[in-house]
């Protein structure tokens, strides 16, 4: 694949950028690596490695809306915002975004192919141990990937994994960035076949990514994966929108009574005896059919209140507490108009950078990539940086190897 015209030229040192990523996602690397256990340190010398390599980044609206929404945050941290507790949190909230956007306009700007290997290599590399070493603590401890949450809350964190870690282990986060990562992953399967080094690694990092998305005990990850399984396996060569109508059908029954997924999975022998969590599948169901699925029915209560927060202060925001189980509605009702808008923005404008360099499949795959990105941070809490760097860098590399050149 090459692009038709570079506008900025590769260069050596842009290999740190995967290096800086691992060092601050991998829980394998920070466990026997002190330097890389603060990930603030680490995410800063990436951003400061930007400046001087992605100085055109600076001149594009994509950058000034991310640095908006800082100003943004920033303020309303000043101001006595509490959702945003401390400076760490509100620099991470600029790192996040800055570094993997920068990197991902370097790749794609520069056509830097060996940026892009070493990223994708690396990334097998990183989710491999994490799959093997979770699969080994798993087998002595059960469930142990989703019960770092409970050691986190009752203060055992670092006592109880440490050693884990060494082994492994992934921690909880980075399971709910992979089904991102699932439709250009495929799609580069489908494509790579003249390449059997790119089609077995495929092959190898979609193993690893059903892994830990299996062990990590999320049903919403679980659901957002078989998502984009069937979305991806049923999209046939045709108009874009006949595909969407397609998949549409085929998922609405899911969509309409999730418990249909725990029989599908019992015919494979998954049950609640073999993971515990899948009893979330039912309590699902229950809130869908009758509206009377605890679980459930206290996370849709949490979405309402950030909504409520929202609608008390639509363009300042409230400056209160959110609940953390949205990214997009927390910051919906902390920040308000003024702070969501520049984000939502940010997003699209990195949709629409990637989109056009895309062929026609390419960008139905990225499409659902982009989905599904959303929906994760509309579900769920995390913002954390495994889920931005599956988003914003990750997805798109994959869907470069995929591309037999790239569109001016």
């Amino acid at each position: 694949m090459a692009i038709m015209h570079c506008k900025m030229k590769p260069k050596k040192l842009a290999l740190l950028f995967p290096l800086i990523y691992f060092a601050a996602i991998s829980m394998f690397l920070r466990s026997w690596i002190p330097f890389f256990q603060s990930t603030w340190h680490t995410l800063l010398v990436g951003c400061i490695l930007s400046f001087f390599i992605v100085q055109r980044f600076f001149r594009e609206r994509w950058f000034l809306l991310i640095l908006l929404y800082l100003v943004v945050v920033i303020l309303n941290f000043l101001f006595g915002d509490s959702h945003f507790s401390n400076y760490s949190i509100v620099i991470n909230e600029f790192f996040n975004l800055f570094l993997f956007s920068s990197t991902i306009y370097y790749v794609f700007m520069s056509d830097d192919r060996k940026c892009i290997y070493f990223s994708y290599y690396g990334t097998l590399v990183m989710l491999g141990i994490a799959a093997i070493g979770s699969l080994y603590v798993n087998s002595i401890v059960p469930s142990i990937v989703r019960l770092q949450v409970e050691y986190a809350e009752a203060g055992t964190f670092d006592d109880v994994l440490d050693s884990y870690f060494r082994l492994g282990l992934s921690n909880y986060l980075l399971p709910h960035g992979l089904p991102i990562i699932i439709p250009p992953l495929i799609l580069l399967i489908r494509r790579s076949r003249h390449n059997k080094k790119v089609f077995f690694s495929s092959l190898l990092l979609l193993l690893f990514s059903l892994i830990l998305v299996y062990l990590g005990g999320t049903t919403t990850v679980l659901l957002l994966t078989f998502f984009a399984l069937f979305s991806v396996f049923l999209n046939k060569k045709t108009s874009k929108n006949s595909n969407l109508v397609y998949m549409g059908l085929i998922l609405l029954p899911f969509i309409i009574n999730p418990g249909l997924l725990s029989d599908v999975l019992g015919i494979f022998g998954v049950n609640e005896t073999t993971l515990t969590y899948f009893q979330h599948l039912d309590d699902l169901s229950d809130y869908a059919t009758s509206g009377s699925g605890s679980n459930t029915a206290k996370r849709m209560e949490l979405y309402s209140y950030s909504l409520h927060e929202f609608l008390i202060s639509p363009f300042w925001g409230t400056n209160e507490p959110m609940t953390n189980h949205s990214v997009l509605l927390d910051r919906l009702g902390a920040l308000g108009l003024i702070g969501f808008l520049p984000l939502i923005a940010c997003l699209l404008c990195f949709y629409k950078f990637i989109h056009h360099y895309l062929d026609s499949a390419q960008r139905v795959h990225f499409f659902l990539s982009f989905v599904i990105a959303l929906l994760i941070l509309l579900t769920k809490g995390i913002g954390a940086k495994e889920v931005w760097f599956m988003f914003l860098f990750f997805a798109p590399c994959l869907l470069y190897l995929s591309c037999n050149r790239i569109q001016k």
